[in-house]
């Protein structure tokens, strides 16, 4: 096959990639934003809610121990990857089920469907990154992402407004609300199935050499500046998580929000990113990852602690935005890291890794946090300010003793944080 047809494919490939994006991420806003409203619906509690929030991220990533090994055998990124979209495109229809099914307690058979869900879909996220990267070539990978990513994630907006506005409707009949965004995304899901199908895959060639085991992995974090990068993002994601599984409780329970107020809120944050992503990865092409990883780290601790000050509605939209700020500059280099510091022969091992660890870390920090809402004295006469007292604190921790040890891993140009700061919210260009 000649060099023009290859690139051509992959062209092709990048096309289809975008439309699985924007069917897969209108249907990853709902998920994100409104499981949790749809277990509140259903009475779920303060443990319940930690429990949905943590357990689909852990069974998902644990089992990503076995893609690299499913890789070899099966010796197709592609297959496995439209397998398990199929899978979980599927599954949306068991969760549309459950307020029908006659039982006294719904929530506990909601949070297995949606751990099977998520799981589904996270199986074959480390797959699919390796395909990508692959895709993008190296030296534009930064600006490629966060130029995809912003695409994307106004997609992603446009549905979860969307979907909050169908919820304001239906106010009187919630369920059936609930039925139409959840019947939307499962035909999302397949839409976006049938994209990733149509898609080219470079060829992989691993040796022998390439494989090693998930406890060799674990025993070289004193040498690996790779897997002090994974724990370090696990600590800020275990902090991170300690709060989450309850914003929507304290929004919708404590403070009696409207869905239409409680949709305004939470998609702020993803609005910040979204207009962030290009300026963030400009930059991160320009001075590294681990630059703008340490930047973002240090202020990432203080967003749950700006909860603390008030709860009106356009003070809630006012964080969200300092929070968006910071949080967009965060994940994007979280995945460009991993594409910088991985090989293509290691990727999809080192990915894998990185999530079953990271998952480790939400589940830890949601069942802490689970727990500590119940024990946990109220600030300001609420239990969830003290929770987000506790994560700003924990966030923090990981920060000081894990962030300050990474090292960037390609040739970048040097500058202070302050000039970063300033480049990224004046947009300067190099």
């Amino acid at each position: 096959m000649n060099n023009v047809s290859k690139d051509e494919r992959v062209n092709k490939s990048l096309r289809f990639s975008l439309w699985d994006g924007a069917f897969s991420s209108s249907m990853q806003a709902i998920f994100d934003n409104y499981i949790a409203p749809f277990a509140i619906f259903l009475q779920a509690t303060a443990p319940q809610l930690a429990l949905l929030t943590s357990l689909p991220n852990l069974i998902g990533n644990l089992l990503q121990i076995k893609a690299p090994d499913m890789l070899e055998k099966r010796g197709s990124r592609l297959k496995i990857v439209t397998f398990f979209v199929f899978l979980q495109a599927t599954m949306w229809a068991a969760v549309i089920l459950v307020p029908f099914i006659v039982l006294t307690e719904r929530v506990p058979l909601l949070i297995v469907f949606v751990v099977m869900l998520s799981s589904f879909g996270l199986f074959g996220t480390s797959t699919w990154s390796s395909m990508m990267s692959d895709l993008v070539p190296a030296e534009v990978r930064g600006s490629y992402f966060s130029w995809r990513n912003k695409t994307l994630g106004l997609i992603g907006l446009g549905g979860a407004f969307l979907a909050g506005v169908v919820l304001y409707l239906f106010k009187a009949r919630p369920l059936a609300g609930f039925i139409i965004i959840f019947c939307a995304a499962m035909i999302f899901r397949y839409v976006s199935w049938w994209c990733i199908s149509r898609m080219y895959e470079p060829p992989l060639h691993i040796k022998e050499e390439d494989s090693f085991t998930f406890w060799e992995f674990i025993r070289r974090w004193r040498q690996s500046n790779y897997v002090k990068f994974v724990f370090f993002v696990a600590g800020i994601n275990c902090g991170t998580y300690m709060a989450a599984p309850f914003f929507s409780l304290y929004m919708l329970r404590d403070l009696q929000m409207s869905y239409l107020a409680y949709t305004m809120v939470v998609i702020t944050s993803p609005l910040v990113i979204w207009l962030m992503m290009n300026a963030w990865g400009r930059q991160a092409d320009i001075v590294g990852n681990v630059k703008v990883l340490k930047l973002t780290g240090y202020f990432i601790p203080f967003i749950p602690i700006t909860w603390l000050f008030g709860h009106s509605l356009w003070y809630l939209i006012c964080i969200q935005v300092f929070g968006g700020f910071f949080w967009s500059g965060f994940n994007l280099c979280i995945v460009n890291f991993i594409y910088d510091a991985a090989s293509p022969e290691k990727r999809t091992r080192c990915i894998s890794y990185f999530n079953v660890i990271n998952g480790f870390g939400v589940f830890a920090g949601a069942m802490a946090g689970g727990y500590l809402y119940k024990v946990v004295p109220n600030l300001f006469g609420h239990t969830f300010l003290m929770i987000c007292l506790i994560s700003g604190a924990t966030r923090a921790l990981a920060m000081v003793i894990l962030g300050r040890r990474l090292k960037e891993v390609r040739p970048v140009k040097h500058i202070s944080a302050g000039e970063l700061f300033y480049s990224v919210l004046l947009g300067v260009k190099e």
